[in-house]
């Protein structure tokens, strides 16, 4: 799991789900959740995070400016710390937004199955929505400063 890039998606991700400073806790929720896509694909977890990775990453984010009354939506530039935050961000809203009264692991364990196997789920809906979004808006790429 040690490669430089997945594993620091791996610790923004542990990170992300750590409540209250207990990062054990948070480990056995993450490893749980490779272990379900390890049993359903074979996938180790490296390769299972560099899929994610491809799918959800992006180098755009779309943030809401006001200039005096006006609201424009405009694309941003994302550095790799950011698009990793914003990963994992995507990935663990959409896992929060389920009520089913299942794990913590389970569900997340399930968007990332979802994700590794093309199969339809918030998180890429999510990413798709804000493509969409910054192509959609690209010419107020000068507001930016």
């Amino acid at each position: 799991m040690k490669n430089n890039y997945n594993y620091s998606l791996y610790q923004v991700l542990l990170g992300y789900i750590n409540k209250k400073g207990k990062k054990v806790k948070a480990k056995k929720i993450l490893d749980g959740a490779f272990q379900k896509v390890f049993e359903q694909t074979q996938m180790l977890p490296s390769t299972a995070l560099k899929i994610i990775t491809n799918k959800l990453g992006s180098i755009v984010d779309v943030k809401i400016i006001k200039i005096r009354k006006n609201t424009h939506v405009v694309p941003f530039a994302v550095k790799m710390n950011r698009a990793d935050y914003l990963l994992a961000k995507k990935i663990i809203d959409s896992v929060n937004e389920d009520d089913s009264n299942r794990s913590y692991s389970e569900k997340l364990g399930d968007e990332l199955l979802c994700i590794v196997q093309d199969k339809p789920c918030k998180s890429l809906t999510r990413h798709k929505q804000m493509l969409k979004q910054a192509a959609m808006h690209r010419a107020n790429s000068h507001f930016r400063w």
